[in-house]
């Protein structure tokens, strides 16, 4: 079984294929401790505490809380099942606040990582390059700047800014962490 939460219901959903979806915030997930034997979160915990209205009319998302991925990775661990892992990336390099979502740097990662106390800890990176991806080093990665692609001429119709020559879409670096509790 596979359940999916998201902030806001989305365009489309996938019920017939036995998918349940969960609307809430991940700062309190609607779900029992050690419920979960997997959970995933993929380019996600960048965006919490952040002002999510590019994605939802709700007013009460447009927030400014720079520390509150937090509060929804301590959710994330509290589901997962003794014995379960977490897998979860974050963009990766020079911290950043695009004021939709943040970059992570080294001190936000080690805060990230301090909210799975006893948990053993796989990291990986992954570093963007003209042509794709490929498998780095944090240390390789602390200087990446992520490209915001909503202040391109794509998302911003006063901009006349392109990609970059690299095409980044966003992140040039990627944080990977699997937590094994």
């Amino acid at each position: 079984d596979l359940t999916i939460v998201t902030l806001e219901p989305e365009m489309e959903s996938f019920w017939a294929k036995r998918i349940s979806y969960a609307f809430s915030d991940m700062r309190e997930l609607p779900f029992r401790t050690e419920w979960f034997d997997e959970v995933a979160c993929i380019s996600t915990l960048e965006h919490i505490g952040k002002d999510n209205t590019i994605y939802s009319a709700n007013p009460e998302w447009r927030e400014s809380n720079r520390h509150d991925y937090i509060k929804a990775a301590e959710e994330l661990y509290r589901v997962t099942k003794p014995g379960g892992r977490i897998y979860i990336t974050v963009p990766y390099g020079k911290w950043t606040d695009f004021g939709y979502y943040q970059q992570f740097d080294a001190d936000e990662l080690e805060a990230l990582v301090g909210a799975f106390p006893g948990a053993e800890i796989t990291r990986h990176f992954f570093q963007y390059e003209a042509g794709g991806w490929r498998h780095s080093s944090a240390e390789h990665c602390r200087e990446c700047v992520a490209f915001n692609i909503h202040d391109s001429r794509y998302f911003n119709a006063t901009s006349d800014r392109d990609y970059d020559p690299d095409f980044a879409a966003c992140s040039r670096a990627i944080a990977t962490l699997i937590i094994s509790k």
